[in-house]
């Protein structure tokens, strides 16, 4: 029986043959990179010569996720060094395009710096002190090289040092969390369509192809379970003793009705993606009290509900229709109803938040975080006021 562990999906989580001869192919194509850039075309080798073969075993820094990888860190740790060297190659070649020298940036950022630092700083926040001191060393070598040959300025190793550390802030950026995915190569896929979405709002086919390609079944995940624990919290609080009729809209696979048993007595579900309705029908369309209604949000317009759940939800609108989409929410309610929206922290959260500032006041606000993945969400929840009047 075979006990070794299976090889992960983006990179061995192990020590294995194949990912050593491909790490040290891809670390001599780099001194072969190094030697065609900076010959000084000797004839003869000599003490500039060594320097430059000192600078150029510089890039075996880029062996150092393999050894990381023996480690077994943590989750994603080698995923997440990985976007950190593909962040700063295009920064640095993105740096080193003539058009900056019209600016007076004339530096050619050292990448190679750049690169030891970003390993030194990853390894180091893991407390893995051998692959930190390995990248320190390599440093100091590899500085002292360029000193001997001119082969860099000063000002190129800063830059480089600087390009390191914004790499290596970036690859510990918590929302990179999808890196811990067990198909990471679906996850990054299925985050450029949420990009585009962010960007683009809400197109049919895309919602469709996502639930059919199953992108979206780690929604039942412990991760994401703490905000529809607040949700239904928040909802059977505020519901009548003998249960209240909810629109969750943007429903998707239905995530939120199994908190919602025995305290709703209708559940609607809405959604803009037939494929999502037709799983969330199959699991609970048989239950009393519940319905699956295929229409966008913005042309429902069934209203008397006690309340309507936008659960990541509101920033697949554009910003201009944010008001009107919320305004919309709050004339489906009853008088007396509650609307609780929840969106997770990006740059257009944060935008919608600050623009629903103007248009209400919350009732009540509370902030939900996953300590493992660091993601948070922010849950507020909007009263409709007995005698407030609502023109959708």
């Amino acid at each position: 029986m075979n006990s070794r562990p299976p090889l992960d999906a983006f990179f061995p989580l192990r020590y294995d043959r194949r990912a050593w001869v491909s790490g040290a192919l891809l670390t001599g194509g780099f001194i072969a990179l190094e030697v065609l850039l900076h010959a000084q075309h000797s004839p003869m080798p000599g003490e500039e010569s060594v320097w430059e073969a000192v600078y150029a075993l510089g890039y075996a820094v880029y062996l150092a996720p393999l050894a990381l990888s023996a480690t077994r860190a943590e989750p994603g740790a080698i995923r997440r060094m990985f976007m950190g060297f593909a962040a700063l190659l295009t920064a640095g070649a993105f740096l080193a395009l003539p058009p900056w020298e019209r600016f007076g940036l004339e530096a050619a950022p050292c990448l190679q710096i750049a690169g030891m630092s970003m390993v030194f700083l990853f390894c180091l926040r893991r407390r893995l002190y051998a692959a930190a001191a390995a990248s320190l060393a390599l440093t100091v070598s590899t500085f002292t090289a360029m000193m001997m040959t001119g082969l860099h300025a000063m000002t190129d190793s800063l830059v480089g040092v600087g390009l390191g550390w914004a790499a290596a802030q970036f690859s510990d950026w918590r929302d990179l969390a999808f890196l811990q995915r067990d198909d990471p190569w679906a996850a990054m896929r299925h985050e450029f369509g949420e990009l585009r979405n962010l960007f683009t709002g809400n197109r049919r086919r895309a919602w469709d192809d996502s639930y059919a390609g199953g992108h979206w079944d780690f929604l039942d995940s412990t991760d994401q379970r703490p905000r529809h624990y607040a949700i239904a919290g928040l909802l059977s609080d505020r519901l009548p003793s003998m249960g209240g009729r909810v629109l969750d809209a943007g429903c998707g696979l239905a995530t939120l009705y199994p908190l919602l048993r025995g305290r709703a007595s209708a559940y609607v579900g809405l959604d803009l993606s037939d494929e999502a309705l037709k799983k969330a029908r199959a699991a609970y369309g048989a239950e009393p009290g519940t319905s699956f209604v295929h229409a966008p949000f913005e042309s429902f317009n069934e209203d008397g509900f006690d309340a309507v759940v936008l659960n990541e939800v509101l920033y697949y609108y554009p910003l201009a229709a944010i008001e009107r989409v919320f305004t919309h929410a709050m004339s489906r309610l009853r008088p007396g109803g509650i609307l609780i929206i929840s969106m997770n922290r990006n740059l257009k959260a944060k935008l919608i938040w600050r623009g629903l500032e103007s248009v209400a006041a919350p009732e009540q606000g509370i902030r939900v975080h996953n300590l493992r993945t660091g993601s948070y969400w922010t849950v507020k929840v909007y009263h409709r006021a007995e005698k407030q009047e609502i023109k959708s």
